[in-house]
């Protein structure tokens, strides 16, 4: 087993990467918790049908009494609404405080998780088993919760870190194609903003991880962790450093909103938005027409969407002015500054817009 540690003084805590470590997992919590403490068990429909039986006889086995709560799967689930429900529930249950929070499944069940875990009760215990390849190599690292309000992504949120995150990587081999090209996104933005060695093998091992080696998934996966949780040690907090993992995500972000978290996931926007914030970097200087050029090559070879549609692009200007990263007037953009490389570079959203038009 692959054991990355997220070091962040008494926050710190282990990332554990094995194939079939999810049937480990009453194992772990007997070696972290009490077995008086009672454990909440969220997942989404889709993932419950695969997945939470395994996991709860697991959990019962180990000594330990589970709850489950199944949402909907997708992003119009990360709604206050939902989060309210999931409150009543731990209610209704008379959840102590001692109660574990696990979330089971992808980037929108992890959020939502983590969000419940950090606000009920000022905050309990929160464990990660991410099932999806974005999940698992990008938001199932790091404390960052979130849910949509009013057509904004992730406006409402925390930073809160979990007790352990938990990655079975053979949990990928159940992914609907398109939801595993989508992760590959995430995948392809570690490399372009911190590691032009990854990149390079990405772009040579990109088929083998497309076609579920192992060997390869486990790197991908354990290379993506460690470089995030770097850059996470570094700035737990997001105050500047941890920026740059918002590589592609200014566009992404906007253009989920604007078409309502339906037409696009999340990988998928972000994919356009890495190739629009390469081509805006080259536009102002930061980097080279060959970086541009190899980061739209594998994303397309991957499989992934790369062209902003012009239409969208006007129609932007509302969704970027509610971007996280903005101060004042001016956004925080993330630009490549070569292959490995990003930096921050604050421009005016009517500015964006005006080059994102041109390109």
């Amino acid at each position: 087993m692959r054991e990355i540690s997220v070091t962040l003084g008494e926050r710190t805590y282990p990332i554990l990467i094995e194939a079939g470590s999810l049937n480990q997992i009453g194992e772990r919590f007997l070696e972290r918790f009490s077995i008086d403490s009672p454990v909440l068990v969220l997942t989404d429909d889709n993932v419950a049908r695969i997945y939470l039986e395994n996991v709860q006889v697991a959990l019962e086995d180990a000594g330990f009494r589970s709850w489950d709560y199944v949402i909907t799967a997708g992003e119009t689930s990360k709604r206050l609404e939902v989060v309210s429900k999931v409150y009543d529930f731990l209610i209704e249950k008379k959840a102590p405080r001692g109660v574990i929070v696990v979330g089971l499944g992808g980037g929108v069940v992890g959020d939502i998780t983590s969000f419940i875990a950090s606000t009920y009760k000022r905050g309990v215990p929160y464990i990660a088993l991410p099932t999806t390849l974005l999940a698992q190599v990008d938001s199932s690292v790091g404390g960052k919760t979130g849910v949509h309000h009013r057509g904004e992504k992730n406006v409402i949120g925390t930073i809160y870190q979990p007790q352990f995150v938990l990655i079975d990587t053979d949990c990928l081999s159940t992914l609907p194609k398109r939801e595993f090209l989508a992760g590959m996104a995430e995948v392809v933005k570690q490399g372009a903003i911190k590691n032009p060695e990854f990149f390079a093998y990405l772009e040579h091992h990109y088929r083998d991880i497309l076609n579920l080696e192992q060997d390869d998934l486990l790197k991908t996966v354990g290379d993506c962790c460690q470089l995030k949780s770097d850059v996470v040690a570094e700035d737990e907090f997001d105050e500047r450093a941890r920026h740059v993992l918002n590589y592609g995500h200014t566009v992404a972000h906007a253009l989920e909103g604007l078409t309502g978290f339906r037409h696009y996931m999340h990988g998928e926007a972000v994919s356009i938005g890495m190739v629009a914030a390469a081509k805006v970097s080259l536009a102002v200087g930061k980097c080279s027409a060959d970086d541009v050029v190899r980061q739209e090559r594998l994303l397309r070879s991957i499989g992934l969407p790369t062209r902003l549609e012009k239409h969208f692009i006007l129609q932007l200007l509302d969704h970027l002015y509610a971007d996280k990263k903005r101060v004042g007037d001016e956004i925080m953009f993330v630009v490549c500054t070569g292959i490995g490389s990003a930096d921050i570079w604050p421009v005016k959203p009517e500015r964006l817009v005006e080059l994102l038009s041109a390109i």
